[in-house]
């Protein structure tokens, strides 16, 4: 059995390429009807427009699409608080001239350096970047209009200075490009993929450097995409551990009943890897239900875990339809679900996404919270061109991705019906890996929805935006405002846990007075009982405040001290 990807009818998913000149991935096979082919590039629309999407403006580009598949990180927080971004910056309508920038906010002035070339060759692009021992931005890209295209990375000559020193990495006349590249914080080495773009499928190669990009292991070739249209998935992504030499290289291939799976490989000492034996998380079968398709990301948390996220297509019968789950995996919590695009809503598809795409994964090192936020298109939000205009969407877990609480709308800023250049596309959007109190999320702002080298929509000269939200905002109230109380305080795991009837929770402590109350996954509070000298014992049936029975799944229960804050926060599940 193939899958075919279909909006309400099976439809041949059709993959073509670029020309050789733009190295990319052309698939105008999704849109799937007549009224969403996209027309032919129009004259260019520029400067930026003033934008209804949020954050701050941190440069522009002709170029809205930034990756084929997996999006990787484009953005990085250092240990001083300094915010670095790099991205694909298009200066004029038609894919060229084509660079890779480069913006930094200083965390003290809160100034933005300005959008900086990173390297004045033509035809460089599709970047990713991590950081340096001393918090310098370290970038990867292709050089595509080399006359054998090649991947580099550059170093900053200090942190947030804005001057690069470029390395090559030797190709050994084969044309890698696309890379994904990381540097580990223990031992030093960076990490990088790429794909070959001559080979169909797309063979992926793996190197490394331990003297700072100076030289480099000849690529080892370590997987292909599958037997899948075109030249495959494209979507390989690597993440290192910020606590140990544990680096994961992920990636999706197709499987004999036509889904496909998700795998990495492993090295937990930076050097010994699992190639030729891969992980499988998905083990598609022929009955199941779900395929993951083009788009990944990974990341460790700092407990040294490998969390892995992916799309989770919707399949019945031989049909993958375009809508779906956004999931989550770790060895801990198995699969989970971190958001949802629903069926009702078949949104008009731009290259390479589908309803819901490129996800990034974040953790905080200081409390755990794990993240995620991934672009989602509607059916509800067309532009006149017949795309989607994309939004940002993020859910967040307190418990290491085992439950994920209510998606949210980062962006909010529906533009239906728009016409060049007065749209607000976002999609092409990077979290920064480390949490500190906020997300810090780069995207591009598209003023015509599409892809516009397929062509897909115009070339429209786009805003680059940084955005910080803060993470109680995608929190339950409570769970991020946490105090240290001046005297002993205790509140108990509720026991039993998981319950299906009543469940008993102990608090103990030298104040008076408090309030224990339970929310639910949303945040919305569904109950609350007072705590005092005499009542330190509370017994929840499962009920909210007009004594209705509540719905089966996670709850919170935090107890908030008068006259301090909230002092504690626990979660439990109730079964039914």
């Amino acid at each position: 059995m193939k899958l075919a990807l279909t909006v309400l009818i099976m439809l041949p998913l059709v993959f073509g390429l670029a020309p050789a000149d733009d190295r990319h991935i052309a698939k105008p096979g999704i849109p799937f009807d007549g009224n969403n082919i996209g027309g032919e590039a129009n004259a260019p629309y520029g400067p930026p427009t003033v934008s209804n999407s949020p954050g701050e403006v941190v440069g522009s580009s002709y170029y809205a699409y930034q990756t084929n598949g997996s999006t990787g990180n484009r953005i990085s927080l250092d240990g001083s608080g300094g915010i670095h971004i790099s991205w694909t910056k298009g200066t004029a309508s038609g894919g060229r001239p084509r660079y890779v920038y480069y913006n930094f906010k200083d965390e003290i002035t809160g100034e933005w350096l300005g959008e900086t070339a990173i390297s004045s060759e033509n035809g460089t692009g599709f970047v990713t970047q991590d950081l340096m021992a001393g918090g310098e931005a370290m970038p990867v890209y292709h050089f595509a209009d080399a006359p054998v295209s090649y991947s580099a990375i550059a170093i900053d000559l200090f942190r947030g200075f804005g001057i690069f020193e470029e390395f090559a990495i030797p190709n050994f006349g084969i044309e890698w490009i696309w890379p994904y590249g990381v540097r580990n914080t223990t031992d030093g080495k960076i990490h990088v993929i790429c794909a070959d773009f001559n080979s169909n499928p797309s063979n992926y190669g793996y190197t490394f450097s331990s003297d700072d990009g100076q030289t480099w292991n000849r690529y080892t070739q370590i997987f292909a995409t599958g037997s899948g249209p075109g030249i495959g998935s494209l979507s390989g992504t690597i993440a290192t551990s910020p606590v140990s030499a544990k680096t994961a290289i992920t990636y999706t291939l197709d499987n004999e009943y036509g889904f496909y799976d998700v795998l990495y490989f492993e090295t937990e000492d930076g050097e010994t890897w699992n190639w030729g034996d891969p992980y499988n998380i998905t083990q598609f079968g022929p009955n199941s239900d779900m395929s993951a398709w083009t788009d990944l990301d990974c990341l460790y948390d700092y407990n040294d875990n490998l969390h892995i996220a992916y799309q989770g297509q919707a399949v019945t019968g031989d049909t993958m339809w375009i809508w779906g789950d956004v999931m989550h995996w770790s060895e801990a919590t198995g699969h989970t679900v971190a958001g949802t695009h629903p069926s009702s809503d078949t949104c008009s598809t731009i290259n390479y996404c589908t309803c819901m795409s490129k996800m990034s994964l974040g953790v905080n090192p200081d409390n755990g919270n794990l993240y995620m936020v991934w672009a989602d298109l509607s059916q509800n939000d067309v532009s006149a061109g017949g795309f989607s205009n994309g939004e940002l969407f993020a859910s967040a877990s307190a418990d290491n991705g085992a439950t994920w609480f209510q998606q949210v709308n980062l962006t909010n800023s529906p533009s239906p019906g728009c016409a060049p250049p007065n749209c607000d596309s976002d999609v092409w959007s990077s979290l920064a890996e480390k949490v500190d109190g906020n997300l810090h999320i780069m995207y591009v702002d598209d003023d015509d929805a599409g892809a516009e080298w397929v062509p897909q929509g115009s070339w429209t000269n786009n805003n680059v935006l940084y955005l910080s939200v803060d993470e109680g905002e995608l929190l339950p109230l409570g769970v991020d405002e946490q105090i240290d109380l001046p005297f002993e305080f205790d509140l108990s795991q509720n026991y039993p846990n998981p319950f299906n009837a009543n469940t008993v929770i102990n608090v103990s402590g030298d104040f008076e007075t408090a309030t224990l109350a339970i929310y639910d996954i949303t945040g919305r509070m569904v109950n609350n009982f007072a705590v005092d000298n005499d009542h330190r014992t509370i017994t929840w049936d499962g009920t909210d405040t007009a004594g209705q029975p509540v719905a089966s799944g996670a709850y919170f229960y935090s107890v908030n001290v008068d006259g301090f804050g909230t002092a504690s926060v626990k979660k439990m599940t109730l079964l039914k």
